[in-house]
């Protein structure tokens, strides 16, 4: 996450602002690296079988990989036509990461709860939690944001139509090719 938004910080700072692309290519760097540490993250529990204290630990790290992109994205330096795109980002991301707070604080099971049929009902207590409810309505959220960004971003492309028109302020004329990776948003 850090190496990212260092290369986005660094060709930002060499400019007045950045461009709606580079803001675009930052952003997509930063969810790239998420979407990365993520996998790496349930690929490495899915190796073995899990206790509760692996579990606490796996959610623990989610939730400090979400926190890492939300300083993150916070940041940025959106571009004025990004500026209402940045601040609801930022709402929904502020929100998803109280969520998946709240569902780790679920996790602070006993200790001493070790053992199969208390792992099985501690998740199932656990998934019908109120914590629980509000992740996912907060990832839903998250998922739509997420797709009304690329859907923005993508729209750009009808605007180059307006290439070869002198009249049309250049802002306009910019092409935003990203792929935010919105199916991959951690759950």
């Amino acid at each position: 996450m850090v190496r990212a938004l260092a290369g986005f910080l660094l060709l930002a700072s060499c400019s007045t602002g950045p461009t709606l692309t580079e803001y675009a290519e930052g952003l997509e760097a930063l969810v790239d690296e998420m979407d990365t540490e993520m996998t790496e993250l349930a690929n490495d529990a899915l190796s073995r079988q899990p206790t509760i204290e692996d579990i606490r630990s796996f959610v623990d790290e989610q939730v400090a990989i979400i926190s890492d992109f939300v300083v993150a994205v916070r940041l940025l330096d959106p571009p004025t036509q990004a500026e209402e795109l940045h601040a609801t980002a930022l709402r929904v991301l502020d929100r998803f990461l109280a969520a998946a707070q709240a569902y780790a604080a679920e996790f602070s099971l006993d200790a001493n709860s070790e053992g199969t049929d208390n792992l099985f009902t501690a998740l199932a207590r656990i998934e019908q939690s109120d914590a629980m409810a509000e992740f996912l309505a907060a990832d839903t959220d998250l998922l739509a944001l997420c797709r009304a960004a690329q859907e923005q971003f993508d729209a750009t492309q009808t605007d180059a139509l307006a290439a070869g028109t002198p009249w049309v302020p250049s802002e306009l004329k910019e092409v935003v090719r990203v792929a935010l990776s919105c199916d991959t948003v951690p759950d």
